[in-house]
């Protein structure tokens, strides 16, 4: 994978992250009425917090996607943690950053890519 088709991935999945963070505006209601109409009339506290860990589980999973990509130039991992900006983006591991482009000149001086 090249650097310009990682960082696309990158931005990509970050960017899903967030819209899952918006999403909950719409998906909150939606899984409140959905799990009100199935659990039975006693237990209707238990659909706001069903409801709130549906979504969380897939905010998680989604957090885990980006924050276990691997870096195309070292093989570590590369993102840390899922807000940022990609203007601050860079790996964790060897500090490739997406401006940095598809050059080894770019990579670190103690890093050497096995393509190159």
């Amino acid at each position: 994978m090249d650097s310009v088709v990682f960082w696309k991935e990158v931005k990509r999945r970050r960017n899903h992250f967030f819209w899952v963070w918006v999403g909950w505006l719409v998906a909150g209601p939606t899984l409140f009425l959905f799990y009100s109409s199935v659990i039975p009339g006693r237990a209707d506290a238990a659909a706001p917090f069903l409801a709130l860990g549906t979504w969380f589980a897939f905010w998680i999973y989604i957090q885990y996607r980006l924050t276990s990509m691997k870096c195309f130039a070292c093989g570590g991992k590369a993102i840390g943690h899922p807000m940022f900006f990609m203007r601050h983006a860079k790996c964790i591991s060897c500090g490739i950053k997406p401006s940095d482009g598809d050059s080894v000149r770019a990579l670190p001086p103690n890093l050497v890519r096995a393509d190159a």
